[in-house]
Order: C-alpha cells, then sequence, then structure tokens
C-alpha cells in the first residue's frame, strides 16, 4: 500500500524493540553477581539484567561524564589487538 504524496505507508514500530547480546560467560556470571547483590542491598526479590541495561542506557544519554568514560573506553578498546 503506497501513498503516492508521503510515499509508502509505514508499518508502525512496536512499543519497544528486542537487542540480543552475547555475552563471555564471565561477564554474564559477574552481571547475574551484580543484580542479585543490588536486589539485595534494595530489599527486592530480584533485579532483572534487562533493567540494569535500561538504567545504563538512560544514564548513558544523560550524564555527559558517562558518554565521554564510555568513548574513551570503546576507543581503548578499539585499538588494542584483539
Amino acid at each position: 500500500m503506497s501513498n503516492d504524496a508521503d510515499g509508502p505507508a509505514r508499518t508502525p514500530r512496536p512499543r519497544s524493540v528486542r537487542l540480543t547480546v552475547d555475552l563471555p560467560p564471565e561477564d554474564h556470571t559477574k552481571l547475574r553477581q551484580w543484580c542479585t547483590e543490588v536486589a539485595v542491598r534494595l530489599d527486592r526479590g530480584s533485579i532483572s539484567q534487562a533493567d540494569v541495561i535500561r538504567v545504563l542506557l538512560h544514564r548513558l544519554h544523560s550524564d555527559p561524564e558517562l558518554k565521554d568514560q564510555v568513548i574513551a573506553a570503546l576507543a581503548d578498546r578499539h585499538r588494542q589487538p584483539h
């Protein structure tokens, strides 16, 4: 279906988009342990890994210092041989 004035009709995007990340087992273990420690600290049954990623992404966009730190870490990572 197309609309000559606006181009082809677009299908609306879903409310959220799935992101899949492959982690080394040790990183996954550290993330799980961190979530468990935070859940205890906050007196909650659990903290999901997805919630941690969502908070980090929000902070990445709203905290210029964190943004600069991540950019520097990425630059260092890409300078090092694999």
